[in-house]
Parts: C-alpha cells; sequence; structure tokens
C-alpha cells in the first residue's frame, strides 16, 4: 500500500472515532485496499456478550446481519475463538477450521458461503475483562485468504486502531447503548419493532414510526403499541403473551402470524411476530424477553422479497434467495450455477420452501410466492405447517 493511501485510512480512522464521519467510510477503504469482500469492526461487551456496535462495509444486506444476530451465531464455528490469546494475535479461520469442518457446517453451508462470503480474518484490538473490539476482514468465495502483504499493512494500523478505539470508547457511551441489533433494524426498509409483553416498544425504526403516525393498523399510546381495531389488540395481546412470557420450549412456537383488520376493509395488512429471548440471542436485543414485529401492507403491490419471505414462512436468509430467484424465473440448476452450490443443496431447499409455504409443487410455490398482497389474502401457512401457527 501505498503511503497516501495509508494516510488516508488513518485520517479515517481518527475522523470517525471522534464522530466527524461514519466509520463506514474508513472500513470501505480498507476493504477497496484488501481486495476484501467485506470488512467489519465488531465491539462485545465480554460481560454479558452482547455487540455493543458493529460498523460494516460490504454487500451483505441488512436481512444476512440480523439473521446472524438471531440464528447463526450459536453455531457460528469462529466465534469461540477470536479473543482467545493467540501467537500474533490474528485469528485466520482456513488454519483453525479444516475444508472438511467447512463442508459439515450448517453455519458455512447455510448462511456464509451463500451470502457471498468464505475465509475471515480477524484482529483482536480490544481484549480486557469488559470490552472486546476485533477488525475482520472477509474474502468472497473463490477468493483465497488475505494474504501476508495485506496482514502486515493491517498491522501497521493497528497502533491507530488502538487509540482511536481509546477515543471512540470515551466519547461513544450513548451509542453503545444503541446496540448492535438497533442499528441494523434501522437498515431495513421494513417496519420493524421489537415490543414486550406489555406492549412496550422497545424500539422501532424510521418505517415503523411513519406506519405508526399513519394509524391505518397499529399506533402508539404512551409508548404502548395499540391496534386500531379491537379484536386486533386482543389478538396480539394473546400473540405477545403466549411469545414472550412464556420460557422457550418445544412446546411454544417462536412465530407467529396475524392478519389485521385496521380502519380499513379494502387495506390489507399482516404483522410477523417472532420471539427473541435474552438467553438465546446472548442479550443481543436486550436483556429482556421481546418480540421481533414487522408489519406487511398488501397494498403496496411488491413483488418477492427475501425478508418479508424470511419472517412470514420462518425461512432461513438461503432458503428465501431461492424462493426469490425461483420467482424470476431462474431454474434449479441456475440457482445452484450462481449462489455455488451443490444442486441437491436447491432441491433440498426447495422441498423445505413447499413444507413451509404448504404448497405441493414447485408452480404453486412460484404462484405463492410471487406478491405479498397474495400472501396476506391468505394466512402464510396452514397449521401444523412450517414453524407458523
Amino acid at each position: 500500500m501505498d503511503k497516501l493511501a495509508t494516510d488516508t485510512v488513518i485520517r479515517q480512522i481518527y475522523n470517525a472515532a471522534a464522530g466527524r464521519q461514519p466509520w463506514e467510510l474508513a472500513l470501505e477503504t480498507i476493504n477497496t485496499l484488501c481486495e476484501g469482500w467485506a470488512v467489519q469492526l465488531l465491539g462485545v461487551d465480554k460481560r454479558t456478550g452482547v455487540a455493543l456496535f458493529s460498523h460494516y462495509a460490504g454487500p451483505a444486506r441488512p436481512e444476512a446481519h440480523l439473521a446472524y444476530l438471531r440464528t447463526y451465531q450459536h453455531i457460528d464455528p469462529r466465534a469461540p475463538l477470536v479473543f482467545v490469546p493467540r501467537a500474533g494475535d490474528w485469528l485466520h479461520c482456513h488454519e483453525v477450521i479444516s475444508d472438511k469442518q467447512v463442508a459439515e457446517s450448517p453455519f458455512y453451508q447455510d448462511f456464509l458461503i451463500p451470502v457471498g462470503a468464505r475465509y475471515a480474518s480477524a484482529l483482536p484490538l480490544v481484549n480486557d475483562h469488559e470490552l472486546g473490539v476485533m477488525l475482520v476482514v472477509l474474502r468472497s468465495v473463490g477468493r483465497q485468504p488475505l494474504e501476508p502483504a495485506a496482514v502486515g499493512w493491517l498491522d501497521g494500523l493497528r497502533g491507530h486502531f488502538v487509540e482511536a478505539m481509546a477515543i471512540y470508547r470515551h466519547l461513544s457511551s450513548l451509542h453503545m447503548q444503541h446496540t448492535a441489533s438497533q442499528a441494523i433494524l434501522d437498515r431495513l426498509s421494513h417496519p420493524v419493532l421489537l415490543v414486550d409483553a406489555t406492549h412496550t416498544v422497545r424500539h422501532a425504526n424510521s418505517a415503523a414510526l411513519a406506519a405508526l403516525e399513519s394509524r391505518l393498523a397499529l399506533h402508539q399510546v404512551d409508548g404502548r403499541l395499540r391496534c386500531t381495531d379491537h379484536s386486533d389488540d386482543v389478538a396480539l395481546t394473546g400473540a405477545l403473551s403466549g411469545m414472550v412470557v412464556a420460557a422457550p420450549s418445544a412446546n411454544t412456537s417462536s412465530r407467529r402470524f396475524l392478519r389485521l383488520r385496521g380502519t380499513d376493509a379494502s387495506h390489507r395488512f399482516g404483522i410477523s411476530l417472532s420471539a427473541l429471548h435474552p438467553q438465546e440471542t446472548r442479550g443481543g436485543f436486550g436483556m429482556v424477553p421481546v418480540a421481533m414485529l414487522v408489519l406487511h401492507d398488501g397494498n403496496l403491490n411488491v413483488k418477492c422479497d427475501g425478508f418479508a419471505l424470511q419472517e412470514l414462512f420462518g425461512l432461513t436468509p438461503a432458503e428465501a434467495d431461492v424462493g426469490v430467484l425461483l420467482s424470476e424465473g431462474a431454474s434449479a440448476e441456475s440457482i445452484a450455477s450462481r449462489r455455488g452450490v451443490a444442486l441437491s443443496t436447491v432441491r433440498s431447499q426447495l422441498r423445505t420452501l413447499m413444507s413451509k409455504t404448504a404448497t405441493q409443487r414447485q408452480g404453486e410455490l412460484v404462484r405463492r410466492l410471487m406478491t405479498l398482497p397474495q400472501l396476506l389474502n391468505h394466512d402464510p401457512a396452514k397449521p401444523g405447517h412450517g414453524t407458523w401457527t
């Protein structure tokens, strides 16, 4: 790396630490210079395991980050290794996780590789009893791990990162109260809220705030979520009580769907709910059990949308991506080729899609996935199918 590029990155690091520009700008420059797939700066409260901040530059959608926090962090084979002291401090995943383990790992096969990433190199920047901060560089599928030259260049930036983290840690106590999960929800274009068993709105992204302001189906009263139709409100109370108050178990559903009457019979709304318990999410959504509510507006007439499919049918991100590609006319063979996975994997995902959407044939599945209004005219899945009740 030439001196001009290095000086630019150093300036961006200190500007970000002082709050004068987004961290993403510095990370994007690093990603370009390292020819990475993505770069992440992650801060974790080591006492609770909660992600305090997550700054990111790269192509992965916020839906993928959300899926990681909700589901895949528990099976990430890299996670337990990150802050373990080692010679040189760097953790390169290919040095500790074999190709055989990758081939057998649901984390890699169902999540990381389908979103486009493969190799990760992590450099701990802070590792004390309270805070762990790491810089992670990911390489895309088909690329080699980070080369020694790039590792050496990043090692040269380590001192600046450590100093910048001290500044950021001193100035950003308010930022750290805004958890990484909330920052991810804020990047979603869909209306999303976190609500506890008392209907208290713990967080709402900008799309959700706009939906609440319209009062067509949902609104707030003294910080509590209410439905504009009384019977909807009763149903929401029952759903929240069953999902949030009860401890997670094999006998309780972690997902629900409610069709809302709202204030206009011609306007179709639905909300999908998923339970988020601290013991299952490592406190990533707070230390109080909540439900994540996603509002679906059937009058928008949007085409097949991956995040909506995930929430409506309880799909994994990989299954939702297959559904979107299928709705666009792609064959199983072309989907396998485009995503770099085996044809048998795609066919297995298609079978799961049909099971979770309560369809019997591929043509029926495609018709069901085509538009959101069609989904809201019928229950997303019949009782006994998938994870819905």
